[in-house]
């Protein structure tokens, strides 16, 4: 069958239209419904790790505060035998000892223990967001997973038979071509006709 001029109508082309607009479907489905899988199965796990994560920093940043005030402590205890002054000024500090006339002023602002250290306290790290925290426990709840599960592997089953590719014999079809992939047997015979045999 002739094509009618100026047009490009050829089943190349129109199997590249097809596959086209068959790819262009299929990721339409598919795309969202992996999105939405990989969210109900993967999200609170992850999500929950990294709160685990951000509660383990939390306790090595608080030990380590300690552990620099332990030392600072430790230092103090070991001036107070062989510091005179030091231990003269804690003890007026802390009991509330005066010797006879001498007067002690009133420290500015909070009472601390002379010669203290107050180091600076490590960065603590940055809690996950709230609403991905929420959204981790709604996801968590069995009925809204499986519901959740179910619909995506419906929707990337049903685009698969929607937009699968056609057979092998659809597209011999739909090219005007036999079967066995050749053109008709009566186009070929019109088109060759056989000459004419004697006895």
């Amino acid at each position: 069958m002739a094509l009618q001029p100026g047009t490009n109508d050829s089943p190349p082309a129109r199997r590249a239209l097809n596959a086209a607009g068959r790819m262009v479907g299929f990721l339409v489905l598919t795309v969202p419904a992996m999105t939405v899988f990989g969210s109900a199965v993967l999200l609170p796990h992850i999500v929950n790790q990294q709160h685990n994560q951000y509660l383990l920093e939390s306790k090595q940043a608080q030990v380590a505060d300690w552990e620099v005030l332990v030392a600072a402590n430790d230092k103090l205890i070991a001036h107070l035998p062989v510091d005179e002054v030091l231990t003269k000024r804690l003890a007026e500090n802390q009991l509330a000892v005066i010797p006879d006339g001498e007067e002690v002023m009133p420290p500015v602002g909070a009472a601390n223990p002379p010669d203290l250290l107050h180091p600076q306290p490590h960065k603590r790290p940055s809690p996950p967001p709230a609403w991905l925290l929420r959204l981790s426990r709604r996801l968590s709840n069995p009925p809204t997973r499986r519901g959740l599960v179910v619909l995506s592997l419906g929707t990337i089953i049903t685009a698969y038979f929607l937009f699968s590719p056609p057979s092998a014999a659809r597209r011999r079809k739909e090219d005007g071509q036999s079967p066995e992939g050749s053109a008709p047997l009566e186009e070929a015979q019109e088109e060759n006709p056989q000459p004419a045999t004697t006895p």
